[in-house]
């Protein structure tokens, strides 16, 4: 059971960036990581296309190592987490609409 592998379902055209934590005797994650860029053998994109995805599958791989060594990279690359998690958050939030002001018989509501 320790090595035991399971596959996820992915279309055939899919690239996949695969990040493999080594583990310690204790079984918790030292820091050391195996990264590899995986598709199926039935990608069926033309020798171009191929190329290029595998180009920018290899390149996010890659940036791995810039995160760790580059403190400029590491802060754009936050900044840019920051920026999705709040898309990501304001999509589950409903649009209350607050009252800003009533003058007799009109209410003026601001739905954001």
């Amino acid at each position: 059971m320790e090595n035991e592998k399971q596959f996820l379902e992915v279309d055939k055209n899919d690239f996949v960036i695969c990040l493999s934590p080594k583990l310690e005797a204790d079984g918790k994650w030292g820091g050391d990581l195996g990264v590899s860029v995986e598709t199926i053998e039935d990608n069926d994109l033309d020798a171009e296309d191929y190329f290029h995805m595998m180009q920018l599958a290899t390149m996010v791989a890659a940036s791995i190592n810039l995160l760790e060594e580059s403190p400029e990279f590491r802060h754009a690359i936050m900044k840019q987490v920051k920026k999705l998690e709040s898309m990501y958050e304001n999509e589950d939030e409903e649009e209350t609409p607050s009252m800003l002001y009533t003058e007799e018989n009109v209410i003026k509501v601001n739905f954001h």
